[in-house]
Order: structure tokens, then sequence, then C-alpha cells
């Protein structure tokens, strides 16, 4: 099967042309020159060998360039061969379809032979792969060959001659001479012993070969011109030095072999008396010795490759079990009859943290190195292991090399042979007695703060807050169960903002978000709280000082653990505004008081500031109040300013505001008049409310009330003029009335000028 060549997506200008055309050029030259070198005994013949070794020599070169670069050789060969050829006289018809054929072979050849992995030479399928595949080419070559002289040359009885010569030629190049290429570079690791022995070996073997080939009479050879022993010194370079020292060494044998024969020389040169015959004989020669040679040299690459690859396996390994910092060991349970188990390896980190050397530890079982209790844990354990024949974890227990018991998170597993059968225990021990004292220091405190938590007496809330801003509500003690009204337990599945008041969410947010950024709460004294108004689960208003503090550091892609204290001031709260009521409000009839009334105004001419409109105050005096308090007590008194107020309130708007200001005087404040009807119209609903009979125990009274009403537009005048007006106004008023004047004759007074009071 052929080994398909990855795609790559680069264009084609990306292949380098430096080499390809240089390759190209050597190729022409090659075809062109090569056949000139020839010996004059080899004209005739030079098709069959000379073309033959130069394949070799072009498919070696192809197998190194760019794949891509196939193509161009291809393309230089038909050019070298044509002009060789035709230079010589041969005809056209002849020439062109055979260097045709010539350079589709080459491009063939290499393409299998690079698409099959064999251009490594790495493997002795590899070598195997040449043999098969330059055979196939090579003799399919030569019978379209032989076919084309056919056609060409009807005359010529070549056919078998082409079939036989072409097949042979080409198998003598790919095996002989293209390893040579293939492998040819500068051997940067061979040490100067190996070029020595390179040096003297090939030197005997160019002897012997010329002594072979050259010296011993083909007639009569002897037992000492026996060709295969030109053998010996390549099959020493190739069993001690591998395929890149005998690749070079087997082509020029077969070279210098090939030769020798072509001119009559060598024990070959008796073969046949045909020049063809005697020629395929030496290359059939050539090829065995080159295809032993190879496959010797390449199982010996491969072992040596293999061995390396164990020994540098072994030495990372060992590397990395020496500079693990966890306790890294194996126990052999094989042939022991006591069944406790050898140890047969240890690391470095075993006799630094144990104290055990090495030389104490291996051969020796774990009674002869521990205390009885940690070696029957270990035995129990690696039995465990062994039983169940799979990895465990289990915590160990053993004393360091200081005499401090530590503790071990062990994984054991078992050792098995090639047949799966276990025959010990592995293991690696990690040093865990720091981290579990971190974490049952961690386990006790957050039991603290947990009992802390439960039984402080400040309310308290665990939340947990999720990257995407979510509240998730832990837990609440037993204090924030009292203060919401709730049993212990039940407010744990609560969300928290449904517990706090609409206007009071954000300043809630504001102070959780402030500790999940890790700056709530600060240092004693500077703790960041804010008021937050918490609703209780039966719908009860809880005033509380609101702060919080992150559990552990924030963190942006986990939850926040945030714990969020209330300090309860509902009580201070109520009190403050029981005060303040107490000190803006009437005590007889709840109305607002003199400040009260002036704050308002105040706002009120504020307001007038931004929009237009009328501001109306009326100023009111209880009539004949004083013959009450003198004739009927304070008591009375008192009762009829109450019945006064709640009828003042009744005849006016939600909005508008009614005080009093001491005695029998009160006001009424109406913002948003439109006109002086309006205010007259205000001014009359107070005297019908106001003048109805009031009965109170055996006694009838008939209230009355003088009004003056100032009217103001003018923004810039000051709440205690805007009052002294009015109060002018209703002074005027009463000039003009008798102190027992009908109300009626009051409805008929004119209401005093806008901005003025009446006369």
């Amino acid at each position: 099967m052929l080994r398909k060549e990855p795609s790559v997506p680069t264009p084609r200008l990306d292949l380098p042309w430096r080499d390809a055309l240089a390759g190209a050029a050597l190729t022409v030259a090659a075809f062109f020159f090569l056949p000139l070198l020839a010996p004059e005994s080899l004209i005739g013949l030079s098709e069959e060998l000379i073309l033959g070794i130069i394949s070799g020599l072009i498919v070696g070169l192809g197998l190194r360039l760019d794949p891509r670069a196939a193509w161009l050789l291809a393309v230089s060969s038909v050019v070298g061969v044509s002009a060789r050829f035709l230079i010589d006289g041969d005809p056209p018809r002849v020439v062109l379809p055979l260097a045709a054929l010539i350079g589709i072979e080459i491009w063939v050849l290499i393409y299998i032979i690079r698409g099959l992995g064999a251009d490594r030479l790495a493997r002795p399928q590899d070598v195997l792969l040449l043999v098969l595949v330059s055979a196939a080419v090579g003799f399919a070559s030569g019978l379209l060959a032989g076919l084309l002289l056919q056609i060409v040359e009807p005359g010529l009885d070549q056919f078998s001659h082409a079939l036989r010569s072409w097949g042979i030629d080409d198998v003598f190049g790919i095996v002989c001479i293209a390893p040579a290429v293939i492998t040819l570079h500068r051997p940067s690791r061979w040490r100067w012993a190996h070029v020595t022995e390179f040096t003297i070996v090939a030197v005997l073997t160019a002897a012997i070969a010329y002594f072979m080939f050259r010296v011993i009479d083909p007639a009569n050879p002897g037992l000492v011109g026996y060709p295969y022993l030109v053998v010996l010194g390549p099959l020493w370079i190739a069993v001690r030095l591998g395929v890149q020292a005998v690749a070079p060494v087997t082509a020029a044998l077969a070279w210098f072999a090939a030769t020798s024969t072509a001119v009559g020389m060598g024990a070959f040169s008796n073969a046949s008396s045909s020049p063809l015959d005697r020629l395929i004989a030496v290359q059939l020669f050539s090829i065995v010795v080159a295809l032993t040679l190879l496959l010797l040299a390449v199982l010996r690459d491969s072992r040596l490759a293999s061995m390396t690859a164990l020994k540098e396996s072994s030495l990372l390994l060992r590397e990395v079990v020496d500079g693990s910092q966890a306790l890294v060991f194996a126990k052999s349970y094989e042939g022991d009859a006591a069944g406790t188990g050898r140890y047969v390896l240890v690391n470095e980190a075993w006799r630094e943290q144990t104290g055990l050397s090495v030389e104490q530890t291996v051969g020796s079982t774990d009674p002869e190195l521990f205390p009885p209790e940690a070696a029957a844990a270990f035995l129990e354990h690696d039995l465990e292991v062994m039983d169940a024949a799979a990895p465990i974890m289990v915590e160990e227990i053993a004393p360091a090399a200081s005499g401090e018991v530590r503790t071990y998170s062990s994984s054991k597993f078992p050792l098995r042979r090639s047949d799966g059968s276990v025959w010990g225990v592995g293991g690696i021990a990690t040093d865990t007695t720091d981290l579990v004292r971190l974490l049952e220091r961690e386990r006790k405190q957050a039991g603290l703060l947990r009992a802390v938590f439960e039984l402080s007496p400040t309310p308290a809330l665990r939340v947990s807050i999720h990257p995407d801003g979510e509240i998730q509500m832990l837990a609440a003690n037993s204090a924030m169960c009292a203060l919401m009204g709730a049993e212990v337990g039940q407010m744990d599945s609560c969300v928290l903002m449904e517990h706090v008041h609409p206007d009071d969410a954000a300043s809630a947010r504001g102070v959780l978000a402030e500790a999940q950024r890790g700056r709530g709460p600060r240092p004693s004294g500077s703790v960041r709280q804010r008021e937050v108004r918490m609703l209780s689960l039966d719908g009860q208003t809880v005033w509380t000082l609101m702060s919080a503090a992150t559990v552990g550091a924030p963190s942006e892609a986990a939850d926040t653990e945030i714990v969020v204290q209330f300090e309860d001031f509902t009580a201070r709260r109520r009190a403050e505004e029981a005060l303040s009521n107490q000190a803006l409000r009437d005590a007889v009839t709840g109305l607002p008081n003199r400040r009260a009334l002036q704050d308002r105004l105040s706002s009120a001419l504020m307001r007038l500031h931004r929009q237009n409109g009328v501001l109306a105050v009326l100023f009111c005096d209880l009539d004949r109040f004083k013959d009450v308090n003198d004739t009927q007590g304070h008591q009375a008194g008192d009762l009829l300013l109450v019945e006064v107020a709640r009828r003042m309130q009744a005849a006016l708007r939600p909005e508008d505001t009614v005080a009093r200001l001491g005695g029998d005087e009160f006001v009424a404040l109406g913002e948003g008049i439109a006109d002086v009807a309006s205010a007259v119209q205000m001014a009359m609903r107070l005297l019908e409310k106001v003048s109805v009979p009031w009965v109170e125990g055996d006694q009838t009274y008939r209230p009355s009330i003088s009004i003056g009403v100032a009217i103001v537009e003018d923004p810039t005048l000051t709440a205690d003029e805007v009052l002294r007006r009015a109060d002018l106004a209703m002074y005027r008023q009463g000039q003009r009335s008798r102190p027992d004047r009908d109300l009626r004759e009051v409805r008929r007074r004119p209401v005093p000028l806008r901005g003025r009071p009446s006369a």
C-alpha cells in the first residue's frame, strides 16, 4: 500500500528551485557525460550498464529532493538521454521513445519508493521493497522497450535483449547505487575510532576487490580467487557501522566488479561467451551482495536505534522518578515465602524523606524498615492491590527521617508480567501532613465560626453572590430569625431582597457590592454601615444598620460568600420620631405647631420659585375661646380646640396644611390655588364646617372663627412676612366686627387683596 503524502496547501512557487534546478542540471550531465567515461570495451553495452548506474544515481537524488521535483528530474532525463544518443548518430525514431520511457520510469520509481516509505531505509522491508519495486518497474519498462524496438526497427530481434538487460540493469542501479545517494551525508556522530575503523576496512576491501577482479587469473582463480571473499570487509562495515557506511562501499564494489567483468577480467569474465550474459551475471552477484549487506546494516541500525531509545527511555524514566518530590517505590512478592514483599526500587525522595538509603531499602521488607503498626498497614494495602489486581488510593502513616510521624496519600497499583499475572506492587506516595493539618485547622475554624454565627446576639445572614449578581440565602442565625419574626431555619430558603424595603434596595445592594469587591467591613471604628429598612414576615418595618464582609478572598470566577449583619435600632428610631413629632406637633390638637408651619411655608415658597401659582395663607382666630376656658375650665377648652382642629382638617384638601400657632390661633396653608375666588371658597368651607353646633356632655357649643387671608404670588417673601400679613388681615377683620356678630356678616366681608393684608 502506497504511503500517502500529506497534502500541503503551498503554492508551487514554494518549491526550492535552486536545489531542483541543480538536480536537473546534474541529471542532464550524468546522462550526457557519464557514458563517455566508460571504457572502450563497454561500447555497445553502455546502455545496459551505464544507464542503470545513472538511473540509480538520479532516483537516489530524487528521493533526497522535494517530492515536487520528481517531474523536473524526469524531464531532464529525457533531455539528457536524447542528446547523448542523437549525438552518437542513433535514429530519432528509436531514441526519442526510449528516452521518454526512461524519463517516465525514473518518475514512477521515485513516486512509488517514496510512497511506500522505502526511501528511509530504516526497516528490513524497505530494502526488500527497493528490490521488488525496481524489478517490477524495470521488467515492465524492458517489456515496453522491446515492443517499441520491434515497432520502430522491425528487422532487429532485440526484444529478449531489452527485456533481460533493462530489468536487471534497473534493479542493479536501484539496489546497488541509489542507497549510497540516499544515505549520503556527513557522519557527524562518528567518533574517531569509527572513522579509523571504517578507513582500515574500506582499504582492505578495495585491496581484496582489486586482487579478485584484476589480479586473479579468471581461467584458474583457485580457492583464494573465490569472488564472494570480497564481501568480508563490507560485512564487517555493515554489522559495525550500519547503512550509512556500507552503502557507498557497496556501490563502489558493484561498479568495480561490473567494469572489471566488462573488460574481461575477474571471476565472472568466464561466466559466458556472451558479453551481455557476463554483465548480467556480475550484476546479479552485485545485487545479491548489496541486498545482503543492506539487510544486515538495516537490522543493525534498527536494533541499535531500539536499544538507544530503550536506554534513553530508561534514563528519562529514572530522571523522572528521581526528580519527583513524591516517594516512588516498587515491591516484589514473587518467591517470598513470608508474603511480606521486598523493595526492588525506590527514588531519591524516599531517601530524603524516610532517611533510608537505597542500599538499606532495596531487598528489605516493611517489617525490617518500619514500626509494626505501619508495616502491617502497608501489607494490608498491598494485598488488597494484588487480590483485586487494580489500583487503590489510601492514606498511610510512616515515620520521617526526623522521627516525626508523617501522613502520606499513596496511590498503589499492581505490577504485571507480560502474561498479565501480578508479581508485585508499585506506589507513589505524596506527603500530605501539612495539608491534613491545614484542613483540620480550617475545619475547626469553620466550626468555630459557625458556632459564633449561630450563637451571636447580632442578627446575621450568610449569603452567596454568583458572578451574574444573583443573591442566594445560605443561612440565618437565631437572632436574625427573631428580628424578622420567623422560626429558626425558616429564613434559610428566603430571598433576601424580598425582605428589604423597596426604597432601601439600592442601599442594600451597595453594601453587598462593597463587600464583594473586598472593601467591606473595615477595621474597628470604620465599618461602612447603611440604614436599611427590613420587612419582617408579618409585614412590620424594622429599622437596621446593615454591614457586610466577605468570607475568604473575593473571586470574579466563583461565588462570593458574604456574612451580613444587622443592628436593630427600630426602638431608637421610633423614639426619635416621637421626639421629632413632639417638637413639631401641638401637644393638644396634634396639628403641626408654629415651627412646623414655618418649615412647610418656607418649602411652599421655594416651590413657588419653580412653578407659577398662588399660595393662600388663612389666619384663623377662634371667637370667645377665653369665655369657654373661664366658665367651663381648661379641659373643656382643650376639647373644643381638638374639635375645631378636626373640623378644619375635614374642610380642607388632603394636601392642605392646618397648624395651631398657640392659644386660639390656627393657620390654614393652601398650595396650588388658582385665584382669589378659590381662596374665598376655602375660607367659606372653614366657616361653615366650624360653625356647626357641637354637643359635649350636657353643653352645646356654637363655635365661630375670624379669618384673615393673605394671597401670595411673590416667592421672595419670607414665611414670617406672609404670616404677619395674614395676621394683620385677621386683625382688621376683627375690628370691623362686633364680638357677638353673626357669622353671616363675616361671610359678606371682602377678602384681603393678593399680597396685602385686608384693610
